[in-house]
């Protein structure tokens, strides 16, 4: 199974299981979690369930926006296709939530058909063990950033590279004299990516251009030659 991993996207979780007050968006993401309260410290887990097996490349998540002292400082996430065995692939310790925006993780695509956030309650303010969280998103990432060495106008930019929109994409500057001009798209992280999908303007004269090469880096430091086109036709 491929994906489209050039485009942001946001899991929806038909299940999703805890043993506290659970808030789930519109969109099937958790959107507030809020523990029962305990007498003593115990371990909280949150088990995010899918059908099917899913493929992702990030996390987000963030406080409670009104019960930012209940923040969990110690979690990890784990992942499992059968709901028995797991496997830890983040793990947090004395973290610090940001105030007011989302905490992000990017890593390597991973499949996956449960997902599960285990994290110790702590001492609340009455003495009571308790941990609120805000949403937790499993999302593929999309690409992160784009760099292009120039643009045409306010209606031929980069962004519309991936906005799915058919009448405007990008376009290079006028310029009088030949100059090489180039799209550098950052993905977040090292992903497997099996195609690759150029679309022309769907016009008599598309201004496709005629020779272009593709690299690839892990780290922006060392590229390496992918493709190369001479003379092409489009």
């Amino acid at each position: 199974m491929s994906i489209k991993i050039s485009h942001p996207y946001i899991y929806n979780f038909k299940e999703i299981i805890g043993n506290g007050e659970i808030k789930i968006s519109e969109d099937g993401y958790l959107e507030e979690y809020i523990s029962s309260k305990k007498e003593f410290p115990e371990i909280e887990t949150i088990i995010f369930k899918s059908n099917d097996p899913i493929y992702f490349n990030q996390i987000k998540i963030s406080e409670h926006p009104n019960l930012s002292h209940l923040a969990p400082d110690t979690f990890r996430f784990e992942i499992s296709m059968d709901g028995k065995i797991w496997e830890p692939i983040l793990k947090e310790a004395a973290f610090r939530f940001p105030k007011g925006k989302d905490h992000i993780w990017n890593f390597s695509l991973i499949q996956a058909k449960y997902v599960k956030f285990v994290c110790y309650n702590h001492q609340a303010r009455n003495g009571l063990y308790q941990i609120a969280i805000g949403k937790i998103q499993i999302c593929v990432s999309g690409i992160v950033n784009i760099k292009v060495s120039s643009q045409l106008d306010r209606l031929w930019v980069k962004e519309n590279l991936i906005d799915t929109r058919l009448d405007y994409g990008w376009s290079s500057a006028l310029k009088k004299e030949d100059k090489e001009e180039f799209i550098e798209i950052d993905l977040g992280s090292v992903n497997r990516v099996n195609e690759i999908r150029m679309l022309s303007k769907n016009q008599k004269e598309t201004y496709f251009p005629t020779s272009f090469q593709i690299s690839y880096s892990d780290d922006n430091i060392t590229w390496h030659h992918l493709i190369e086109e001479n003379g092409f036709f489009c």
